[in-house]
């Protein structure tokens, strides 16, 4: 009997111990199927970022070679003398886009072609950005020459070229770098 005592919660430990184990592995196998798919989504999630950097990669080398380009257009710097800054050129009066100056000078230099040069007329006016009234003028300029404009604000300028019975003309602005 006391055999039988002793069988009886061992059994029921038994039966325990493998229902348990089954739930437990059971529990384990679901688990690890939500891993695995948390897993699958993260693997996914790298190789859209890596082709996303490699993109950009891509975007950052085209950028750096555009830069480049336009630096070697750009001519140097000359301390202590005059510098390019901006050229127009055209065949009818208009208003140029604004160019910023960053120092109170200001050297403008200008040809003109016309197949009637005694009776053509070429204009130039300076104009701040925002203000209606011109920072400088001058009228009745010959076929080629220069001037300079003296004391300006740094700012955006434009000019507005006015003439008549021209074919054609170019204007360089150039702006003075001290040293």
């Amino acid at each position: 009997m006391s055999q039988k005592k002793y069988m009886v919660p061992i059994v029921v430990l038994l039966v325990g111990l493998i229902v348990g184990a089954g739930l437990g592995y059971g529990s384990v196998i679901s688990q690890t199927s939500s891993k695995d798919t948390q897993i699958t989504s993260l693997q996914s999630q790298i190789t859209n970022l890596q082709s996303q950097l490699s993109t950009k990669d891509t975007q950052i080398s085209n950028l750096t070679a555009q830069v480049n380009n336009l630096k070697s257009q750009i001519p140097p710097v000359i301390k202590g003398d005059w510098n390019w800054l901006v050229n127009f050129t055209g065949s009818s009066g208009m208003d140029t886009g604004y160019f910023y100056v960053p120092q109170p000078e200001l050297h403008l230099l200008w040809t003109w072609k016309s197949g009637t040069p005694q009776f053509a007329g070429f204009y130039l006016s300076l104009y701040k950005q925002g203000e209606t009234t011109y920072t400088a003028t001058f009228s009745s300029l010959q076929s080629r020459g220069d001037t300079y404009v003296h004391n300006l604000k740094p700012g955006y300028y434009y000019l507005k070229i006015s003439e008549a019975n021209i074919d054609s003309w170019g204007i360089n602005v150039r702006i003075w770098v001290p040293s």
